[in-house]
């Protein structure tokens, strides 16, 4: 039998959770998907003051392995966060339709070549090299145009135009002084002219040529660069070219950063100086990478509804990062009669965040588990289907905001009070809440015991009370010898 794969990864978080919270989960029966999971990173609920913190992290648990168990998302927690490796890639050559040209026409030459059809050859070997020597700077198989001028050279012997074949032929032997051709298929005059022309040149002798490199825009820079004489590799810049045959040779510098260089010299007795300027490569203005948020971020993220285009660019660093296609986000408070759970979605994709239906269960949590089972599924809905339009948002959710008192007995401690003039003023230190009466203020609709003015009542009560028995226990004592003491 198969191990379903949604098993095991849905398994990653609950294991996670189990670890974390002591939770024993069910065995998972989750169906196996063809599809590519979305895989998305799970931070831990947070929660207003009037909400516990024993409450938070048993809706976080029942949530997070409700997402953990679903078929269509790969659920992870911050602790289980891994950085994406990257793969080194190899640059491909850059497209150069004249090199292409050449190309073909080198080929074309080839198939005149093995028909016998020698004119013809000649022709498209000429154009062979003329197109390299045009991209000459970007070519890196020097060795093409090598062959080209050979099989050109050689083409010319076949036609009986030896004077043609061995300007040619003297050509490739200054580019390549170990040229040798195959005496058994090459015409006798070419391998005669071949041992002539290295005999001339046994004895010959250059001058050495300096390369110096330098940046066409800032002539005091020297970027560091390398040197090819023919296509061969000489070294790094500045370097010396030696034990030229004497004729034309190509000499190039490449660089990172800078566009290739390129120029045919002349080698003879005298040396001398080749400079070579880099044209830098104009660079297209990148926009400043932004730091992936921290799992620490994002929580004080969720706890505090600082959203909008700074936590949209982290976020999505974040999922570059980790390799992430979303981020879940949640917030809990309490309005009295009931808690209320915001859920936030962050799609990588569209990079933007979307405030989800918030899920209500009552104060005994006896419907948490089916509202964290529906806001899982508006989770999986937005990270599988679309992010639903109507509900990105730029700024905080309203469910930072004070809430709405369903019932006598809660008070929201972030409540302000609205002044006679319309202004607003902080509530008082500690959260306490403004005496009742006074114009333009209100009064809260709560249980009498919960009015400052019972208790006021009860205690001065009690103290009265206290006081009269002492009193009475003074009095009783002075008659009967007995004294005591009463510590309140």
């Amino acid at each position: 039998m198969r191990t379903s794969q949604t098993s095991r990864r849905g398994a990653s978080l609950a294991a996670c959770v189990v670890a974390a919270t002591g939770l024993i989960l069910p065995a998972a029966h989750a169906a196996e998907s063809d599809g590519i999971k979305k895989k998305l990173l799970v931070i831990q609920t947070q929660h207003h003051e009037d909400v516990s913190s024993l409450v938070a992290k048993r809706t976080f648990n029942d949530f997070a392995i409700a997402l953990a168990l679903d078929p269509e998302v790969e659920a992870v927690v911050a602790e289980g966060l891994k950085e994406v490796v990257e793969v080194a890639v190899v640059e491909t050559a850059a497209i150069h339709p004249t090199i292409d040209k050449a190309d073909v026409a080198l080929a074309t030459g080839k198939d005149h070549e093995a028909n016998k059809a020698w004119g013809p050859a000649t022709v498209a070997f000429k154009e062979a090299m003329d197109s390299y020597e045009q991209e000459m700077a970007h070519l890196e198989n020097f060795d093409k145009y090598v062959d080209a001028m050979l099989s050109r050279a050689l083409a010319y012997y076949q036609l009986k135009l030896d004077d043609n074949g061995e300007d040619e032929l003297n050509k490739v032997l200054i580019l390549r002084p170990t040229t040798v051709v195959d005496k058994r298929t090459a015409p006798q005059e070419a391998v005669a002219a071949l041992k002539r022309l290295r005999g001339l040149y046994a004895n010959s002798k250059t001058g050495a040529q300096a390369v110096l490199v330098k940046d066409a825009k800032d002539p005091q820079a020297t970027p560091p660069a390398v040197v090819f004489l023919d296509g061969n590799l000489v070294g790094d810049a500045p370097v010396r070219l030696e034990h030229m045959l004497p004729g034309r040779h190509w000499v190039r510098v490449v660089a990172e950063g800078y566009h290739p260089w390129v120029e045919a010299i002349d080698a003879g007795p005298a040396g001398g100086v080749v400079s070579a300027e880099l044209v830098p490569k104009v660079v297209a203005n990148k926009t400043p990478e932004v730091p992936a948020a921290t799992p620490e971020e994002l929580r004080a993220a969720a706890r505090t509804g600082a959203f909008g285009a700074s936590f949209d660019a982290k976020a999505r660093s974040t999922c570059d990062k980790y390799g992430l296609d979303g981020l879940v986000l949640t917030y809990m408070r309490s309005n009295g009669a009931s808690y209320e759970l915001a859920g936030f979605y962050f799609d990588k994709a569209e990079g933007k965040l979307a405030e989800l239906p918030w899920a209500k269960m009552d104060i005994e949590l006896t419907t948490m588990k089916v509202a964290v089972q529906e806001l899982s599924r508006e989770v999986v809905a937005a990270a599988t289907r679309r992010l639903p339009g109507d509900r990105v948002i730029t700024d905080s959710s309203d469910i930072y905001a004070p809430s709405t008192v369903e019932g006598a007995g809660v008070v929201d401690l972030r409540r302000s009070v609205s002044d006679p003039a319309g202004a607003t003023t902080s509530e008082p230190p500690g959260g306490g809440v403004a005496p009742p009466g006074g114009a333009g203020h209100e009064v809260e609709d709560t249980a009498i015991y919960e009015q400052w003015w019972f208790w006021t009542i009860v205690t001065v009560g009690l103290a009265g009370g206290a006081t009269a028995t002492y009193f009475a226990l003074q009095e009783d004592a002075e008659a009967t010898g007995f004294r005591t003491t009463v510590s309140f």
